[in-house]
């Protein structure tokens, strides 16, 4: 009885070295070709940080108020700090709001509201948010060079990608 775990094949079933086809030599264009993991991962990272800066103004802190309720608390001088960007403020509390002017949930003490645009630009609004003690009026529109290198960085990734996958399809 033929062992299973000896090296040499039983009789009969030998190949036939005149059908094996002959190997050949390798090629330089055989190399190995490297990895495409390293571009992917540097890719991968450069469009989630792209996507980190770009919603880093989208989402306000605290509670979402009404633009009404932010108006009659900034009024009565409730407001201890406002950060204004584009038509969002964002702010905290004096006193924090409970009860039917919170809209009958106790709120936290940061807010967040968006303000209309033909409020934007009224002198009321703007004397009354200059009386706030931390008032900080950013801009919401991203600076030129900022648009640049963002806007070539992502041509540039996109490039790699298509260069990458022209490059394996050969």
């Amino acid at each position: 009885m033929p062992d299973p775990d000896s090296a040499t094949p039983p009789p009969g079933n030998e190949p036939d070295p005149k059908l094996r086809p002959p190997r050949r030599e390798r090629d330089d264009d055989d190399a190995p070709r490297p990895s495409l993991w390293g571009p992917a991962i540097l890719i991968g990272l450069f469009l989630s940080l792209m996507l980190a800066m770009s919603w880093k103004n989208l989402v306000g802190s605290g509670n979402e108020v009404d633009f009404s309720v932010f108006l009659k608390q900034l009024t009565a001088g409730n407001v201890s700090e406002v950060t204004l960007t584009g038509s969002h403020a964002t702010g905290k509390w004096k006193v924090v709001l409970d009860g039917p002017e919170a809209g009958g949930k106790k709120l936290a003490d940061t807010f967040s509201t968006h303000i209309p645009d033909p409020m934007r630009e009224d002198p009321e609004l703007r004397k009354l948010l200059r009386q706030v003690p931390k008032f900080k009026a950013d801009d919401a529109t991203p600076q030129l060079f900022s648009q640049f290198l963002f806007g070539s960085l992502f041509l540039m990734a996109m490039l790699l990608v298509v260069f990458f996958i022209m490059r394996r399809s050969i």
